[in-house]
């Protein structure tokens, strides 16, 4: 969950990951948000710009404004950083650190969607219990 090439897509019925994550980015003004959120753009925005962490909540399917974030589709304009995303071209400094999370264990994702995130997957099975 620290080291990721790929965002990470946590799959947490239990939300023990949730608070992990929460506490461990206290320090950090971890921003918490979901697609619904009417300041999702802001916080997606000050995560771009500043670096804060940002944590989305209750993805089932992906807003497609993501799809430059996920894509990580920087462009160097007038000798900044820049990302467009949705209508919005945002200045960034390349380094956002972003969690998103679902509760439903059993959501299902697109192959495209699922070539660009890494899954964490903390469903408890009855397999995963057996030793």
């Amino acid at each position: 969950m620290k080291r990721f090439v790929r965002y990470p897509l946590v799959i947490d019925p239990s939300d023990q990951a949730l608070k992990f994550v929460m506490n461990h980015f206290k320090q950090a003004k971890i921003q918490k948000t979901s697609f619904n959120d009417n300041d999702f753009l802001a916080r997606i925005s000050e995560g771009l710009q500043y670096g804060v962490p940002v944590l989305v909540q209750d993805v089932e399917k992906i807003d497609p404004i993501m799809n430059t974030v996920l894509n990580k589709e920087v462009q160097k304009v007038g000798g900044r950083l820049v990302m467009q995303v949705g209508d919005k071209e945002i200045a960034c400094n390349g380094e956002l650190t972003l969690f998103m999370f679902t509760r439903d264990a059993n959501a299902f994702f697109t192959p495209d969607l699922c070539s660009r995130v890494t899954f964490v997957n903390f469903t408890v099975t009855p397999s995963s219990l057996m030793s």
